[in-house]
């Protein structure tokens, strides 16, 4: 998960200690359609792999994004 917080607050512009386990699109107001697809091509080069257009929609929090992300490894 720290890999993760690591990406959302490079892409995001953001402070990693502001990243809580509940953190959302809804707690950030930089998220928008361009850093979203930003996001997603970060991830993927992180953690090699390749995401699903329904996965992409879907990564609009922590949480899901770490499990989107660990069904993938």
């Amino acid at each position: 998960m720290e890999r993760i917080k690591k990406i959302i607050a490079n892409v995001f512009e953001i402070q990693i200690n502001k990243i809580s386990d509940d953190f959302s699109k809804d707690d950030c107001d930089n998220w928008d359609s361009i850093t979203h697809l930003e996001l997603i091509q970060q991830l993927e080069t992180e953690f090699n792999i390749d995401l699903e257009l329904m996965e992409t929609l879907d990564m609009i929090s922590l949480r899901n994004i770490e499990t989107i992300i660990k069904s993938k490894l």
